[in-house]
């Protein structure tokens, strides 16, 4: 059995780096929607990012996994529909030595591709922390810094104003 964490105050008496677990560095946002694709797709990509940004740790590096991850599943939901309109097995008629054609029954393909399709999406899922299991192992992304309002304000108002004098030697104006 290992030893207990040390505490930010034991942490302190070492002179150790204290390891913060709480939080992403990485800020929140949402990715950019892609174009290519399929409805299906589309429609799974926009669910995930629901329940990401609701857990709070959708960022915009997400755009290439929640990607995959809709494709896959789209081609999922195709070999599921293939399987259950054609069946686990298909009728093939394959002809012997002496050219007699003969049907047999193999394996549908699809059930392959559903297969492949399931491995991928648990492993993507797992990645993307929407499985129970993993759902609390993404850290929450960073909350965005608190902006003062006044701070703002001053930031987007002109600096002062100075009107140069016309002659040498005077006083310049401030307004």
């Amino acid at each position: 059995m290992g030893r207990s964490a040390k505490t930010a105050s034991e942490h302190n008496l070492n002179g150790t780096p204290v390891k913060v677990s709480g939080v992403s560095t990485v800020a929140p946002g949402r990715p950019r929607f892609p174009s290519h694709l399929c409805p299906a797709a589309r429609t799974e990509y926009k669910r995930a990012c629901r329940i990401l940004q609701l857990r709070g740790t959708l960022t915009e590096g997400d755009y290439a996994m929640l990607s995959v991850y809709a494709e896959v599943f789209a081609r999922w939901l195709e070999a599921k529909k293939e399987l259950r309109d054609a069946g686990l097995f298909v009728g093939v008629i394959v002809t012997d030595n002496h050219g007699v054609a003969h049907k047999n029954r193999r394996k549908n393909p699809a059930y392959e591709i559903a297969v492949a399709s399931e491995r991928q999406l648990l492993s993507l899922i797992r990645t993307l922390g929407l499985s129970p299991i993993d759902k609390d192992k993404p850290k929450p992304a960073k909350a965005p810094e608190p902006v003062d309002p006044m701070e703002s304000f001053l930031d987007s108002a002109p600096g002062p104003v100075i009107v140069m004098p016309k002659k040498h030697g005077e006083e310049p104006e401030s307004l």
